[in-house]
């Protein structure tokens, strides 16, 4: 539920002040208790319970359970950028070096079948 209750805020515009609130406590995922999220963030709980049934949310979960399963993830945090894959947590300095180095090398190739 957390994870929808993310992608869902995410809709809004309020992911990253919704996925901190969300991973800083335990607690139940309670419609309530996402409802004052919400309102504590500045988004609308109703729309944010509504968002977490959607399709497009859905979708999203989907796609990225298909990369976690490309790739062989079994937890998170994980990224995947240009040519690099890393597993566990990394400061924004290595991301900002990674995002550059993928800049430096450019799309990769595409395969044909």
């Amino acid at each position: 539920m957390t994870a929808r209750a993310a992608l869902a805020a995410d809709m809004q515009g309020a992911y990253a002040a919704s996925h901190k609130r969300l991973m800083r406590g335990r607690f139940v995922a309670t419609p309530e208790y996402l409802k004052i999220l919400a309102r504590d963030i500045g988004e609308d709980g109703n729309r944010l319970l509504s968002d977490i049934e959607s399709e497009t949310v859905s979708e999203r979960l989907r796609t990225t359970e298909a990369v976690a399963r490309t790739f062989g993830f079994i937890g998170t945090p994980a990224l995947v950028g240009g040519r690099t894959v890393v597993v566990g947590t990394v400061s924004e300095d290595i991301i900002a070096t990674l995002v550059e180095q993928g800049r430096r090398e450019g799309p990769l190739p595409v395969c044909s079948a």
